[in-house]
């Protein structure tokens, strides 16, 4: 599915819906160079952009690719993109002035790279949240996203369960709960005037096992350390290595693995340009939708 215009849905549920059927073949699909713009707020769950894969079947492996896409004031629900199967793609989106986060909300073995969030300061814009297991979150860069707690810049949750590996697992684990995070590589990421980063949040006592937070760049200069430890249980099953923060009055949390430093904040930015061009995405004849991604490729520049 690609070079698409998506806008305007107001009824309750998704826009996209990839299906994971145990028993089928694996999807490999790939939704790439698409414009979703312009949902209201729903005022609950059932309003994501695009889902991949449901509760039930997030144990399943979809080897789906989402990519280059531009999601633009898509504030529906929380989740903009809901991950719920394994061994996906997702990357190089543009995520423009969105209430909602790109979410792994079941499932395992995803990637997330090198996506661009842009929250512009306004309220309930949301970042990455991770939970369960095997995931790689890299190279990506959030910006003036204003959330906390479950809706922060990055959100790394407690589980509620542990994983199932069985099929008895299946039926007696809670599906639609949260699987114990777990075998993840958060690195070289970039969060810049982010109000919130949050490690621990959500209910539950199942803490992070072998999660590495390495080489990862924060930069707020005008406020207090943004590291917030929610559940001070995930130590010692995250390991901070190698970041590089700037802070007010050149302050640096005190965990270990976080480094002072003066940051080129021009230098910072041209990573936005990462993520796919918007005058490369959508149609090639709807004149609206060819004007706001001008704009917006104004804005980014």
């Amino acid at each position: 599915m690609d070079h698409c215009y998506f806008a305007n849905k107001r009824a309750r549920g998704l826009v996209i819906q990839i299906t994971v059927e145990d028993g089928g073949d694996h999807n490999h699909h790939q939704i790439d160079h698409n414009v979703f713009g312009y949902r209201k707020p729903f005022g609950g769950n059932g309003a994501e952009i695009i889902r991949v894969g449901n509760s039930w079947s997030s144990q399943l492996p979809s080897y789906s690719i989402i990519e280059e896409n531009i999601f633009y004031h898509c504030d529906g629900e929380n989740e903009i993109i809901s991950v719920k199967s394994g061994f996906n793609i997702v990357r190089r989106n543009l995520f423009y002035e969105s209430r909602g986060g790109l979410v792994c909300r079941h499932g395992h073995n995803n990637i997330i790279d090198s996506n661009v969030i842009i929250g512009n300061h306004l309220p309930a814009t949301l970042g990455i949240r991770i939970i369960n297991q095997g995931h790689t979150v890299s190279n990506n860069y959030v910006e003036s996203v204003t959330g906390k707690g479950s809706g922060a810049a990055f959100i790394l949750r407690m589980g509620v369960y542990e994983r199932p590996n069985t099929s008895e697992d299946y039926e007696d684990e809670k599906l639609k709960s949260y699987h114990r995070a777990a075998d993840i590589d958060i690195a070289f990421n970039t969060f810049v005037d982010c109000t919130e980063l949050n490690f621990g949040d959500g209910r539950g006592d199942k803490e992070p096992r072998n999660v590495r937070f390495a080489h990862n760049r924060i930069y707020s200069p005008n406020t207090v350390p943004n590291i917030k430890i929610s559940n001070p249980t995930i130590f010692p099953g995250i390991t901070f290595i190698n970041n590089f923060c700037q802070f007010k009055n050149n302050e640096s949390p005190n965990i270990k693995g976080f480094q002072f430093t003066t940051f080129n904040i021009e230098q910072i930015k041209a990573q936005r340009h990462q993520a796919v061009s918007p005058m490369d995405c959508g149609t090639s004849w709807h004149n609206v939708e060819l004007s706001e991604m001008k704009t917006l490729t104004e804005l980014m520049n």
